[in-house]
C-alpha cells in the first residue's frame, strides 16, 4: 500500500515501521499499511534531511540516536575497501565501543568488517554538519576538522599497538 504525503511525517523524531527501539522491523509489520521498502527509504531520507536541516542538526547526540535507530545510513559495513561481499561481523554496528586504555575519546560507532582473511575494525566519528573543514574561504583548515582528524590518528595508533590487535594484518 502506497502512503500518502500526510502519512510520510518529516518529524525526524517521530517514529515509523522499520524504526528500531520496539518498533517492528518493515519484515514484520502487519496491516495494509506496511509501506513498501522504496517508501521506507523515502520516508528515512526525508527525516535525515529534515533533522540535517534543522537547527537541532547541532546537537551531536541526537544525531547519533538518530543514525542508532538506522543504522543502514552510516557508512563502512562492508570491507576496508568495500569490495568484500561479506556482511558485517556479527551482522551488527556498534555503538559507541569501548577501547580499553585510550582517552575518553571514544568511535561514535564501529563496524567490524571481513573479507576470507581477516576482521577489519572500521570507526566512524560523526560531527554535526553545522562544524567547519575550512575557515571561510581560506584554504586553512578549520580546528574542528584537525580535532576530527586527531581522534581518527589515535584510534589508528591504538589499534596498531600488539596487545589491541590480534590477527593476521
Amino acid at each position: 500500500m502506497a502512503l500518502t504525503e500526510g502519512q510520510l511525517s518529516l518529524d525526524f523524531r517521530h517514529p515509523f515501521v522499520g524504526h528500531l527501539s520496539g518498533y517492528l522491523a518493515i519484515g514484520e509489520a502487519a496491516g495494509a499499511d506496511q509501506p513498501s521498502w522504496d517508501e521506507y527509504v523515502d520516508l528515512l531520507t526525508r527525516q535525515w534531511h529534515a533533522l540535517l536541516d534543522s537547527p537541532s542538526s547541532a546537537d551531536e547526540q541526537l544525531l547519533q540516536e538518530f543514525l542508532e535507530c538506522h543504522p543502514s545510513l552510516l557508512p563502512g559495513s562492508d570491507s576496508v575497501d568495500g569490495t568484500s561481499g561479506h556482511l558485517p561481523f556479527p551482522m551488527a554496528v556498534i555503538s559507541k565501543p569501548k577501547l580499553p586504555g585510550l582517552s575518553d575519546r571514544q568511535p561514535d560507532f564501529m563496524w567490524i568488517a571481513t573479507d576470507s582473511v581477516a576482521l577489519y575494525p572500521i570507526l566512524i566519528e560523526i560531527e554535526t554538519p553545522r562544524k567547519k573543514w575550512f575557515y571561510g574561504d581560506r584554504a586553512e583548515i578549520h580546528s574542528d576538522f584537525t580535532h576530527a582528524q586527531g581522534q581518527l590518528a589515535e584510534w589508528r595508533a591504538w589499534f596498531n599497538r600488539g596487545q589491541n590487535c590480534t590477527g593476521p594484518r
